[in-house]
């Protein structure tokens, strides 16, 4: 199972970022009452993590939607973690890596409050 558990939640996250992009995209037009809303803060963003590592920006769950999307690499916060496949569990952090012109960018997700935005939104 722990060979799988990485590569499930990598599906999951992407297959829910592709959905909800989609349906707050068409329904852009419209006052939809929500209790989050995609500008909710769900973790950060480095946009280049070669020259600004410390330049820090709050990550909405409309650009983590795209992040998810345009990631290269995932990474896993590993709980008590002996190798790659021997670990307690997996964190709530997931670390997105990815290029944006010819810059290095890294995203922290919390997933927790990534997935309580998406149950809420209406």
């Amino acid at each position: 199972m722990v060979e799988y558990e990485c590569s499930e939640v990598c599906r999951l996250l992407l297959g829910c970022a592709v959905i909800i992009l989609n349906e707050i995209d068409l329904k852009s037009g419209s006052n939809i009452d929500r209790i989050y809303s995609e500008n909710s803060c769900i973790g950060k963003f480095y946009q280049d993590i070669e020259k600004a590592i410390d330049q820090v920006e709050e990550l909405t769950f409309r650009a983590a939607c795209h992040i998810i999307i345009h990631a290269r690499y995932i990474n896993f916060d590993l709980e008590n973690a002996k190798s790659i496949r021997q670990y307690d569990s997996i964190s709530n952090i997931v670390y997105l890596y990815g290029e944006f012109h010819h810059k290095e960018w890294k995203a922290e997700l919390d997933v927790c409050k990534f997935v309580c935005v998406l149950m809420n939104l209406k």
